[in-house]
């Protein structure tokens, strides 16, 4: 695995001289990792950790008032980045594509936050890894897509944070209400992700960890009642605030490779 935080540095420090401003060093917790920033004046280097794959990136940008704007790259390839900092640079958003897909920006899947900045009076559970399921959160219309993309109504899904904000609750029930499922999430300690356990109708348990994986959200089953020869996994895709697509996801050799199969729309109400 090929790491890029040394030429980051160096393309950095090529930058710096005597005369310009003292770089300043901050750290930011995200969801998927570490991520650190040099600053040094306009001039913007950074490193970032994508933990569940086990990969380091780098980037390069240009600072204009809070929102820093220029490229990536890591072992997944290359791409811009739009970093978007808060009041005070204790908090981000990072908007990224990559140049594969020059029409396609992901965006709010990433946030980071500075460490040690939260205090006693700021929510407990309000985290960059607490951020991953936001975009998710409302009340949900479901169909299942045939081939040619016909829409079949399958019901209706309410999913929201509990506890303050420290657990995941999902309800779905199916139009005569004769398949329903409920679950509660919260965000492991150890993984630093949320993990979500499914009971269903019919009886059969099944656990999730939401992680990230080729810039789209994905659910990954991890457990549950009933035993595979498989893994299996729902890709969250085409997401914006009205909706987004679910497309399930099965692998025979470890998660090398993913067969795409049933698909879902999922319309807000």
């Amino acid at each position: 695995m090929k790491l890029f935080l040394p030429s980051a540095l160096s393309l950095f420090l090529s930058f710096s001289s005597p005369a310009q401003s003292e770089i300043v060093h901050k750290t930011y917790d995200t969801e998927f990792g570490r991520f650190d920033l040099w600053f040094n004046g306009d001039q913007v280097s950074g490193t970032y950790e994508i933990a569940p794959k086990k990969i380091i990136g780098s980037i390069w940008a240009t600072l204009e008032g809070q929102v820093a704007s220029g490229r990536w790259t890591d072992p997944d390839g290359v791409g811009d980045i739009i970093l978007t900092f808060e009041e005070g640079f204790k908090q981000f958003h990072a908007d990224y594509r990559g140049d594969d897909e020059p029409d396609k920006w992901y965006r709010g899947q990433w946030h980071g936050t500075i460490q040690n900045a939260t205090s006693s009076e700021e929510a407990p559970c309000s985290g960059p890894s607490h951020q991953l399921v936001r975009p998710f959160l409302g009340t949900w219309l479901e169909y299942e897509l045939t081939e040619d993309d016909t829409e079949n109504f399958i019901g209706t899904l309410e999913v929201r944070l509990g506890v303050g904000g420290c657990s995941l609750l999902q309800q779905f029930h199916s139009p005569d209400s004769s398949f329903f499922y409920s679950t509660q999430g919260f965000v492991d300690v150890a993984s630093g992700f949320w993990e979500e356990t499914y009971v269903f109708s019919t009886g059969r348990i099944s656990e999730y960890q939401w992680i990230v994986d080729q810039g789209d959200v994905v659910q990954r089953r991890i457990g549950g009642s009933r035993s595979t020869g498989t893994m299996h996994q729902l890709r969250f895709t085409e997401v914006t605030d009205k909706g987004y697509i679910v497309v399930q996801e099965t692998s025979n050799d470890g998660g090398q490779t993913w067969i795409a199969g049933e698909r879902t729309r999922v319309k807000r109400k």
